[in-house]
């Protein structure tokens, strides 16, 4: 007698009574046949409605299974015989299988492809239905109700060790929950698969289902042989033995309600998640690549093989074998003859191609030949050791963007000699996201004319663009990017503080304690998220800045950090300066003593630091009195020789102390005192020997010299000063610029005074450098002094003070200053509209934007609609240069009625630009700039009916 009952996660689950005939008399058999028919009868009434029990509920089951333990691990579990055990509720597989691109975005930098080779990103993810499970486990009762509510799905990233050893028990009922547990594991701990689950693999790939999947989901389980796979599963009512011994009666109703229950198919996502997996847990085998690859290649060959399928295995399998020798590979390019569905086998191939690039980047030795074109390569040249398929060159003429990006970074990784050539072609094509994957791919080229390129771009790049071609630098010069600290464009400042928090030094630490000091609540923000997961001693500092000078949501952010880095809770929600103060003064002393979190840690401790207060004024009160003799003409040679040295002694040892009593000196006194100094060995003296020679080249050479040490250090005030008196009767700009770029990195009030003589210098030149000093770092102070410059006659000086008006962030420079007590004539920037040249209209345009005036605004919306074509299109790129999202809905419109494609493709280079990525529609159907521009409209409408 058979009794069956179902369960959604479980399956079928049967009930066997098994008797044995007696023959000694017909009388025992008729008794026999009675008692069959009263338990029956009991069993069936104590089964009535097992459908609704949960599995572990189900006593018919739980004496004769094995239960598991949660605490087992998989090595514990994968050692022990296999025999499935009813696991919790909370562990039944069920959810879907969706597939994500794996390929990282360009501005996670060129070197991100290359990591895929040690860290694998899978395309198949696994996700598990959230709301409606959760709304049903608590109120059962109103299943109608929760028909309608959203169904939200979360996904399985990291399962714990109760996860993977639940999964390991769930993976051998051969239902859907237990194949979805079988590719979890194949993805998470692939080495302890064996063979019976690898098998299992490949029999979803090929959409092989157990002839009695029923079987596997009974109590009869029987663990023969571990190696084995059907001995594992196989119930022992399938042995032929047994089999004999059923009445006849019994074994027909088994087998016709075995024949009426439904064939459960597998869906073509779940295997190719299987495929995925299978290929995956047969690249961690230690075996020959030929040999272990040979069943998924068989696979390869069933022609009715789904093409998700397909595309899955050819990837898979390009990890260690070359894309030509895979079966099929080659034939995928023309295989389809819809044009949609050969399209994505095309991507497919390409993938399996820069699969096997990634793989084998080092080991690829390619004979180019340099002098030889794309269009008239031969097939030889292009592929001397015959690792790609022989018609994947003619996919380079194929403009789709997946295709050309992924073009793109095949040759790049395979470093071919028409890579650079191939990669600036396709920095025009129409679409934004090759233009930025071009830039990306460009930074993996080794040689110098890619580098040099790649640097000119940097200034025709704004914005996010900008911010790329700097990642793309830093993977071969890091450097560069700490350089770009102070750059003018924030978008590159975010990034130098995103790169920043990724490569933990002192450097690093250095660049972003400059990032957080300032103004730029967004800029704050980045560089306190920078440090996020550094270790607490290299963090401290940057947190403690932002805690303690940034804005309030930069505040909000340092606190969380202190707390989670430190363990402890910060009490009160907003403190005044002095209590934050006290606060990390608190957490220094009790857990990082050593450190100065006022202090730059890059900077070497002094011995003065580490001398008690009597003895740092004593050294101090020596020092002055030796500045004080060596201005003495009267000193004799041996006095002289003994001060220097003690001097000298000073400056190595404790540098603050000596510069803090030179600051304390009259400019008058500085100077014939830095001539005495700069004779000793010492660092920031020595240029002063040289700066004020009558020798032009030595002036140059003197002042080349501070920029060198700008570069690594704030230069004292004292010597800023002195740099500032300089300038102020320095007739050749070289050393000009060299004065104003060693203080150029620098806001303090001394660099300020510097900037304010440059301003008022007489060369065009010289104030030329001082509004770029006013515009890069944005100084309200410095206003009053632009003001003048406004009505310069040179229009390179008038055009340099209108972009440092607009970069000031002071509103004074609108309408100016009154030019007289009795005249009330402005001399502002509204004064010059209308009465300057169309090209510094814009710039006066572009300022009064930036300082957020209606009018200026307005206007520059007016000059969008130019009739000519070429104004139009330098218009709306000076806009996007704003980030002002107050633009958005005129640029959308603009683009609406435009007609020309130059215009329509800046158009949506900045809107990409000027709204966040999150909240861009997606563009992904649109293939042309007319259809774009109307998923662009869509979504403005959408947008204003949402507020």
């Amino acid at each position: 007698m058979s009794l069956s009952c179902s369960h959604p996660a479980l399956g079928p689950l049967s009930v066997s009574l098994q008797y044995s005939p007696v023959r000694s008399t017909y009388f025992a058999k008729v008794i026999l046949l009675g008692f069959r028919l009263i338990t029956g009868c009991l069993l069936l009434f104590l089964s009535f409605g097992c459908q609704n029990l949960p599995v572990g509920q189900l006593s018919l089951l739980r004496s004769s299974i094995k239960e598991v333990n949660a605490t087992d691990s998989v090595d514990q579990i994968s050692e022990s015989p296999l025999v499935p055990a009813v696991v919790p509720d909370s562990s039944v597989l069920e959810g879907r299988w969706r597939y994500e691109n794996a390929w990282p975005e360009p501005f996670e930098g060129p070197g991100a492809i290359l990591e895929l080779a040690q860290v694998p990103q899978f395309r198949w993810h696994f996700e598990r239905p959230e709301t409606v499970q959760n709304e049903r486990a608590h109120n059962p009762a109103t299943t109608n109700e929760t028909e309608d509510l959203p169904t939200v799905y979360s996904r399985i990233e990291k399962p714990t060790r109760q996860q993977l050893a639940e999964w390991w028990t769930l993976s051998a009922f051969d239902d859907a929950s237990g194949r979805n547990a079988c590719i979890l594991l194949a993805y998470h701990a692939p080495d302890k698969l064996d063979a019976s689950r690898l098998d299992r693999l490949a029999r979803i790939t090929r959409d092989e289902i157990n002839l009695n999947p029923q079987d596997l989901n009974t109590a009869e389980f029987v663990s023969v042989e571990p190696e084995t796979f059907w001995n594992r599963f196989w119930s022992a009512r399938n042995n032929p033995a047994n089999e004999e011994q059923l009445p006849e009666e019994t074994v027909e109703k088994t087998a016709s309600l075995e024949s009426e229950k439904p064939v459960e198919k597998i869906s073509i996502q779940q295997r190719a998640a299987a495929a995925e997996a299978w290929c995956y847990v047969v690249y961690n085998q230690n075996e020959v690549a030929e040999k272990k690859y040979r069943e998924p290649g068989q696979t390869l060959q069933d022609e009715d093989l789904p093409d998700l399928v397909r595309q899955e295995l050819m990837i898979g399998i390009a990890r260690e074998i070359p894309p030509r020798k895979i079966p099929g590979l080659s034939e995928s390019l023309t295989r389809n003859s819809n044009p949609a569905t050969q399209q994505l086998m095309q991507i497919a191939v390409m993938d399996a191609c820069l699969v096997y690039a990634i793989h084998h980047r080092e080991q690829i030795t390619q004979n180019w030949d340099v002098t030889s074109k794309p269009i008239t390569m031969e097939v030889a040249a292009s592929d001397p050791a015959g690792l790609w398929p022989v018609t994947l060159w003619e996919q380079r003429w194929d403009d789709s963007p997946e295709m050309v990006i992924r073009f793109g970074q095949w040759l790049s990784l395979i470093r071919h000699p028409l890579a650079e050539s191939y990669l600036t072609q396709k920095l025009s094509h129409v679409d934004i996201k090759v233009k930025q994957a071009s830039l990306c791919s460009l930074g993996l080229l080794p040689e110098k004319s890619a580098n040099t390129f790649l640097t000119s771009r940097l200034e025709q790049e704004q914005g996010q663009n900008k911010a790329l071609v700097l990642l793309a630098l830093s993977y071969q010069n890091p450097e560069i990017m700490e350089r770009s600290v102070h750059d003018e464009d924030r978008s590159v400042r975010l990034e130098v503080a995103k790169f920043a928090g990724e490569h933990p030094s002192r450097t690093s630490l250095t660049t972003l304690l400059k990032l957080v000091k300032e103004r730029d609540p967004e800029i704050q923000q980045a560089a306190v998220e920078a440090v996020k997961n550094w270790d607490k001693e290299l963090a401290f500092p940057v947190l403690a800045a932002g805690f303690h000078l940034g804005m309030f949501q930069t505040r909000q952010q340092a606190r969380e950090s202190l707390e989670q880095h430190f363990h402890i809770v910060i009490a009160g929600i907003e403190d005044s300066q002095e209590q934050r103060r006290q606060i990390l003064d608190q957490i220094q002393s009790e857990h990082l003593p050593e450190i100065s979190w006022n202090e730059t840690p890059v900077f070497h401790a002094d011995a003065s630091r580490l001398q008690p207060e009597e003895d740092v004024y004593a050294q101090q009160t020596r020092v002055r009195s030796q500045l004080n003799q060596l201005l003495d003409e009267e000193l004799s040679r041996i006095e002289k020789q003994e001060i220097e040295q003690d001097l000298q002694r000073t400056a190595e040892r404790s540098p603050v102390v000596l510069n803090r009593e030179l600051d304390r000196l009259a400019t008058k006194e500085l100077k014939p005192l830095a001539i005495k100094l700069s004779k000793l060995p010492c660092r920031g003296c020595e240029p002063f020997e040289n700066l004020d020679s009558d020798q032009l080249l030595q002036r140059r050479r003197a002042a080349r010299q501070f920029v060198e040490i700008a570069t690594q250090e704030t230069l004292p005030e004292w010597t800023i000063r002195l740099l500032g008196e300089q300038l102020k009767n320095e007739q050749d700009p070289h050393v000009c610029r060299a004065i104003l770029a060693s203080i150029s990195n620098d806001t303090t009030p001394q660099s300020r005074h510097v900037a304010e003589i440059a301003l008022l210098h007489p060369w065009a030149d010289v104030r030329i450098l001082g509004c770029q000093y006013v515009q890069k770092h944005r100084l309200p102070q410095l206003a009053p002094l632009l003001i003048p410059l406004l009505q310069e006659r040179n229009q390179a000086v008038q055009v340099a003070a209108i972009r440092a008006a607009g970069f000031c962030r002071n509103p004074i420079v609108i309408d100016g200053l009154s030019t007289s007590e009795t005249s009330s004539l402005p001399s502002g920037l509204r004064l010059l509209l209308g009465t300057v040249p169309g090209h510094i209209e814009l710039e006066v345009l572009l300022a009064l934007a930036r300082l957020d005036d209606s009018q200026g605004k307005s206007e520059l919306i007016k000059l969008a609609y130019s009739p000519d074509g070429e104004r139009r299109r330098e218009v709306v790129t000076r806009i996007s240069e704003l980030d002002d999202r107050e633009f958005s809905e005129p640029l959308i419109r603009l683009g609406w009625t435009e007609t020309d494609p130059q215009v329509q493709r800046v158009i949506l280079e900045g809107l990409n630009r000027i709204i966040p990525e999150a909240e861009q529609p997606d563009l992904s159907k649109a293939s042309n700039y007319d259809e774009r521009m109307k998923v662009w409209s869509v979504w403005l409408e959408q947008s204003k009916s949402n507020k």
